[in-house]
């Protein structure tokens, strides 16, 4: 019975107290304290090192020697206790969270190629999103919310600050290793970034922690390793009619007939990408020939979704002398419309001119099609004043920075494809700040240094660490 009144007593001491409506007041509290036996009371008291010296009515300091004593003991000690603990951690998901993430991924200007994820995320009939989809709306949407104070950064140590620089080391990870391409400088991105997580070095080493140090080594053997990943999605994605898998039992009984697991949905869908995959390498070879291509064309034309019926057009309208505007247009089968029919479709990053070093954010507001080419005319978004503070700074291995919510008053930059880098995500999170994030899955060489990396390799590559954002 006393072992249960010690536990009933810690708890009364460890309810809200003092401190508003519906929380214990002092009556109450000294009430339910001193319905316990002593002996749980005077037990519970000694292990606070409090003096046990009590005033009585009389004006005298005695030892404490009732229930009556140690329960006024135990509230006078309450009362000198502070309401918040010095090591209070706040609580990181609350409601309002979840709803200003539901904002970013509702309001966020995306291309239609991006994968749209369900604006009531965070509810249990959503699921989980996969790890090229995390890298759009949630780095936005929490670095907006934990690393701006009214456009300050938030101080050195805090709370949010450190979850957020743990947050952002996994997206960042994830950012690098979905890229398209790999090089020794992205591998090295990736190092030094997964070891900012505190349970690489703190806490009881676990099996899939040692397998992150690895995929390093991966990235230098097998490139990007998001694209076993993209498969693997792809392939989950095929209705098989709950048949998969062939003679398991024969497999068990001769172990060494392997060839046997593979049954015949499994033979079709391997046979089939290996087919896909060979004829994609030779249509890239140089020895390949002519008449492939043509056919290959020919293919594209007749059967390939991406390419727009407005494309075509402008194929047949080559020979016209006068340009003339087309709402879109399909480039490298990624679709650009012009800003009043998609805003999302028509936000890139682009080139101004071929010997621009740093490319610009914008959005297209006419495509003019003529004899000799497409050119597209495009209002660049304004950058932040000198001195302004950029949230995304702290973190240079992801693609996305702050810019002006104005766009250029000057005259419209006239521009060809090949000086586009990629589409863009925006999201507005002030009355004259926007973000943008580059969403491009490759890194290709700037236009003005093509000819450099043909003159003077040694420049060239001096001048890709400092341009490329």
């Amino acid at each position: 019975m006393e072992i249960k009144h010690v536990t009933d007593i810690q708890k009364q001491l460890c309810l809200p107290f003092n401190c508003g409506p519906g929380t214990l007041n002092k009556a109450q509290l000294l009430t339910r304290l001193s319905n316990k036996n002593l002996r749980p009371l005077k037990f519970i008291f000694s292990d606070l090192h409090e003096s046990n010296m009590i005033r009585t009515e009389q004006g005298f300091f005695v030892s404490a020697r009732t229930k009556c004593h140690f329960a006024t003991l135990l509230v006078k000690w309450c009362l000198s206790m502070p309401l918040i603990s010095a090591n209070n951690v706040s609580k990181t998901c609350t409601t309002e969270t979840l709803q200003y993430i539901q904002h970013v991924i509702k309001t966020t200007s995306t291309p239609s190629w991006i994968h749209s994820i369900s604006t009531n995320y965070g509810e249990a009939s959503v699921g989980s999103i996969k790890a090229d989809e995390c890298t759009v709306y949630l780095p936005i949407a929490l670095v907006t919310l934990w690393g701006d104070q009214d456009g300050t950064p938030p101080s050195e140590g805090s709370h949010f600050l450190k979850l957020l620089d743990h947050m952002m080391a996994l997206f960042q990870v994830a950012t690098l290793v979905v890229l398209y391409t790999m090089n020794s400088a992205h591998a090295q991105m990736y190092y030094g970034l997964h070891m900012l997580h505190p349970h690489t070095k703190q806490h009881k080493q676990r099996v899939n922690v040692h397998a992150v140090f690895h995929v390093y080594d991966f990235l230098f053997l097998f490139g990007p390793c998001f694209s076993f990943e993209r498969l693997i999605g792809a392939l989950q994605k095929i209705n098989t009619n709950d048949i998969v898998g062939g003679e398991f039992t024969f497999l068990l009984l001769i172990p060494n007939k392997i060839h046997h697991v593979l049954g015949p949905l499994e033979q079709t869908m391997l046979w089939s990408h290996m087919r896909a995959a060979g004829l994609r390498w030779w249509l890239r070879r140089p020895e390949c020939l002519e008449v492939i291509k043509q056919f290959k064309a020919l293919f594209d034309k007749a059967f390939l979704q991406g390419l727009s019926v407005n494309s075509r057009l402008i194929a047949d309208a080559a020979t016209s002398a006068s340009p003339s505007e087309v709402a879109h247009y399909t480039y490298n089968s990624v679709n650009f419309l012009c800003s009043s029919t998609h805003l999302g479709n028509s936000l890139m990053l682009y080139y101004p001119s071929p010997s621009s070093v740093m490319p610009v954010a914008g959005s297209i507001k006419k495509i003019m099609s003529s004899s000799r080419d497409v050119e597209l005319s495009v209002k660049h978004q304004v950058r932040l004043p000198p001195g302004s503070y950029d949230l995304f700074s702290r973190y240079p291995s992801f693609p996305a920075r702050v810019y002006s919510l104005k766009m250029d008053n000057g005259l419209a930059d006239r521009v060809s494809f090949e000086l586009v880098v990629s589409h863009v995500a925006r999201f507005t999170f002030s009355s004259n700040c926007a973000v943008i994030l580059n969403l491009s899955r490759v890194h290709e060489p700037l236009p003005f240094l093509l000819n450099l990396l043909i003159f003077a390799p040694d420049l060239a590559s001096q001048l890709l660490t400092l341009a490329i954002p």
